[in-house]
């Protein structure tokens, strides 16, 4: 092998090394891209899941809060129910008393229909006093259903000052009636210090004020409910899109 062409191998071999190494640093940098743009689509894709996981967080969060305040609605809605009945029975038992107490004018001329007549208007009011009893009673027992603890301590002392007046009002008409059972004829004048209490008691009975509690009306719940619809579409969209 002549020089030139040992020379021409060695320059050959020189541009093959060269080539190579060009190759090679050529994928070095094209690995560091992949590698580096992998890293970028994870970092991105972790970054998405917590802004996904931060959004449903949220969803669930404000949908809680609906639920309590749909809940509080409905409970407050049941209970104003139970307030209007015991206002109503309240009622009745003031027309009840209104009648009853035409028993006790001077003069009254006392008959054997009268008497039945009297018996009957005194039942009716004690009828109607048990039954704002139970009543009570019924309203007493969903308390604990009251997010409102202010509200439902003052519902709860308002329902014991109730009870309390109904039992000496009991006591007080289940008197009159015990007379109306006897023999009473002609000229029978009531007991004034009787007819005074059963006053007394009536009047502070008409005292007490149950309090209302908020309810909310379905316009208002749809009106909340409607963000929390969008928030749900939107993360559905994120997730097809990627």
């Amino acid at each position: 092998m002549n020089e030139k062409t040992k020379k021409r191998m060695e320059e050959r071999h020189t541009e093959i090394i060269e080539k190579q190494n060009e190759i090679a640093k050529t994928e070095i940098e094209t690995g560091k891209e992949v590698a580096t743009k992998n890293e970028e689509v994870h970092e991105k894709k972790i970054q998405h899941l917590s802004e996904l996981e931060k959004s449903n967080l949220g969803m669930q969060k404000n949908m809680f809060t609906l639920l309590k305040i749909r809940n509080s609605g409905y409970n407050g809605i049941a209970m104003n129910n139970h307030i209007e009945e015991i206002e109503t029975i309240s009622n009745n038992i003031e027309n009840s008393y209104g009648q009853c107490i035409t028993y006790f004018g001077k003069g009254f001329k006392w008959n054997e229909k009268q008497i039945k007549r009297a018996r009957k208007e005194f039942e009716d009011l004690e009828s109607l006093i048990n039954n704002l009893k139970r009543s009570l009673v019924t309203t007493g027992s969903r308390l604990t259903e009251l997010e409102n603890d202010e509200k439902a301590e003052k519902l709860a002392e308002t329902i014991k000052e109730m009870r309390a007046k109904l039992f000496l009002l009991g006591n007080c008409v289940s008197k009159f009636c015990g007379t109306l059972k006897t023999e009473i004829k002609g000229d029978f004048i009531w007991d004034q210090e009787d007819i005074n209490e059963l006053g007394k008691i009536m009047s502070e009975l008409n005292q007490i004020l149950f309090p209302h509690f908020a309810t909310m009306n379905g316009k208002l719940i749809s009106h909340l409910e409607r963000p929390l619809l969008n928030d749900s579409d939107s993360s559905e969209q994120k997730k097809i899109e990627n």
